[in-house]
């Protein structure tokens, strides 16, 4: 057990107060702390508030940290150089304080996020990937580099149970990522009504994060794609949210989703836009064969890749002494499984 993190997070999406509450690190890090039930405190700093308040915030973490000497610090990055705790203050917290520092990393690909997190790596004890993609799991071969999918996690944060399924499909994000607009304008085309809000870029609208966990419950099929922004295939926070409201996913091609995940079995794959099209139509009239399906990828989400196994399995890779197969039954060994699977990306 971990009596006290500190979590270091953004406290306004891209920093800015005008454009609402950045709810990520909410969401993504600290409601599945709590969820675990590994942690006994967490304290949320928000860093970007902290900047503009008292401006250079180093010499403030660093005494922070000092006096409250928490077990864990848990920093999760915007890529903002002006608002970000400085590298100096995070050297001083991990290679002279001692203190146990992870840097949590998503959408992590590209020259430009590589040389960010190689930037980083020399400050802080551990750098977790939660994004999943082939070239981030390659980090795994880094003495400090973790993966280890806590947006699953946030199981009970998202699900609404009993929300009638009144939504056919949605797609929650923006339209100029890869495939994203062909695809969606060939299934409206041909009939299909997909329900589009969302994105977190400058221009897009931001939606509240209550909407959007609304969405996704009441939808019957949520649509994700693969490709990022640097042409990768990625396993989107979007998958596991989906799962986690008892939703059908229908994703493009791609291959990290069905590393963690049975296509046919959890969600379903479409191969072009046609095939979506012809998947959507059908999963549309067959309702029992529909929710089997989302059925099953919920159980996964919520028995297998669980905030306590995401954050026991994290935080036995730093060091900590969690004692967590001694938790484990051997009729329910879930940790032991969600360790195999993490384990075996790194081969």
């Amino acid at each position: 057990m971990i009596d006290t993190a500190f979590v270091l997070t953004l406290g306004y999406i891209g920093g800015d107060s005008k454009r609402g509450a950045e709810l990520n690190g909410e969401a993504l890090i600290i409601q599945t702390l709590k969820q675990s039930g590994l942690v006994n405190e967490v304290t949320r700093i928000n860093y970007d508030a902290l900047h503009y308040n008292i401006g250079n915030i180093g010499e403030y973490l660093i005494e922070q940290c000092s006096l409250a000497k928490p077990d864990v610090i848990i920093f999760n990055p915007s890529g903002l150089y002006n608002l970000d705790p400085p590298r100096y203050a995070m050297d001083i917290i991990t290679n002279k304080l001692g203190m146990k520092t992870v840097m949590v990393r998503g959408d992590s690909v590209g020259e430009v996020s590589k040389r960010f997190t190689d930037s980083w790596m020399p400050f802080v004890s551990n750098v977790m990937f939660f994004d999943a993609t082939l070239k981030t799991i390659k980090y795994n071969r880094h003495p400090k580099a973790i993966q280890s999918l806590i947006t699953a996690g946030q199981s009970s944060y998202f699900y609404k149970k009993d929300t009638p399924k009144d939504i056919d499909v949605c797609f929650i994000g923006n339209l100029r990522m890869p495939k994203r607009e062909e695809y969606i304008q060939y299934l409206q085309l041909h009939g299909i009504n997909v329900y589009i809000r969302g994105g977190q870029g400058p221009t897009d609208k931001i939606i509240p994060w209550e909407e959007y966990t609304d969405i996704l419950n009441r939808s019957k099929i949520s649509l994700n794609f693969c490709l990022n922004g640097c042409g990768d295939s990625q396993m989107k926070g979007r998958v596991t949210e989906t799962m986690a409201c008892n939703t059908l996913l229908i994703e493009d091609e791609g291959t990290e989703t069905s590393r963690f995940f049975d296509e046919g079995i959890d969600f379903v794959m479409a191969h072009n836009k046609e095939d979506m099209l012809d998947k959507v139509k059908y999963y549309l009239e067959h309702d029992r064969e529909r929710e089997q399906i989302a059925a099953s990828g919920h159980r996964k989400i919520t028995e297998l890749y669980t905030a306590r196994n995401a954050w026991g399995y994290t935080f036995e890779e730093m060091g900590f002494a969690m004692n967590m197969r001694e938790w484990s039954f051997e009729e329910d060994d879930s940790y032991q499984w969600f360790c195999n699977k993490m384990g075996a990306l790194k081969r």
